[in-house]
């Protein structure tokens, strides 16, 4: 891989964020592509070396313990879409691995509609968003009649 400066990998041993192993398999990989988020390495995907561009390790850091955690070793979009639902990684995360993987976005977002579509979540059938919009727009005129009557009084 690259052995000219792997400082950065000690760094993230040291600060507790990566184990011993983890970095072991990062400076045998073959292909490394890291994302940065405010100067720190935020996701690593590695392709190994036996079998190229088909295993990949997909670590995004915890924001609990600020540690890079592996989320799936050959994730696979569905496997991507299941997380992001069930929320162990977020819609960001999910679109930088689309990005790191030559996914387009709009066949990801498609693929998640489709999942949320099929569990019956967080996607509103159109009579509700029609009853919505017209809550809304009964909601505006009262604002707007309550804001007269008080700019009268003072």
């Amino acid at each position: 891989m690259m052995y000219g400066n792997i400082h950065w990998i000690a760094n993230l041993v040291d600060t507790g964020k990566i184990t011993v192993d983890q970095a072991r398999e990062i400076v045998n990989a073959e292909t490394i592509e890291i994302l940065y988020a405010n100067d720190e390495p935020c996701i690593i995907f590695i392709c190994n070396a036996g079998e190229p561009m088909k295993e990949i390790g997909l670590y995004s850091e915890d924001y609990e313990t600020h540690k890079l955690e592996m989320v799936k070793v050959n994730a696979t979009m569905q496997d991507v879409i299941e997380r992001c639902i069930y929320g162990e990684i977020s819609y960001q995360d999910a679109h930088l691995w689309c990005l790191s993987n030559d996914i387009p976005f709009r066949k990801f977002d498609r693929q998640l509609y489709y999942a949320l579509r099929d569990q019956g979540r967080d996607i509103p059938s159109e009579p509700e968003y029609w009853l919505h919009r017209l809550a809304l727009f009964f909601k505006r005129c009262f604002d707007w009649l309550l804001n007269s009557i008080l700019e009268v009084f003072t």
